[in-house]
């Protein structure tokens, strides 16, 4: 399977993304809204983002972990506005690695 597609009905780890592999950040974000609609029911968003950060590899997933426990858990304010843990970890993310976009 393709990176990033073999996630199937995990709720341990999210959709696999590496942010040297094939798969870019944008396709990962669609695939992980999809993941999220699949998992709402089973999982609240502090598990949605923990299973997130499960599911990145390398750089992205050691920027991933650093984000302190407490966003994590609570989620954690993007320009003065409080969010989820979720939205916290995907902005932070994007933060760090949509630029890459330009780059490939």
């Amino acid at each position: 399977m393709a990176e990033g597609r073999d996630f199937a009905a995990s709720t341990t780890a999210g959709p696999r993304w590496d942010a040297s592999g094939h798969t870019t950040f944008a396709t990962w974000v669609r695939e992980v809204g999809a993941w999220l609609n699949v998992t709402s029911a089973r999982l609240n968003p502090t598990q949605q983002a923990a299973a997130i950060q499960l599911g990145l590899r390398g750089i992205a997933r050691d920027f991933a972990m650093a984000i302190p426990a407490v966003a994590i858990s609570h989620g954690a304010a993007i320009n003065g506005v409080h969010t989820d843990p979720v939205t916290y970890l995907l902005h932070a993310l994007g933060s760090r690695f949509e630029s890459l976009e330009d780059e490939r």
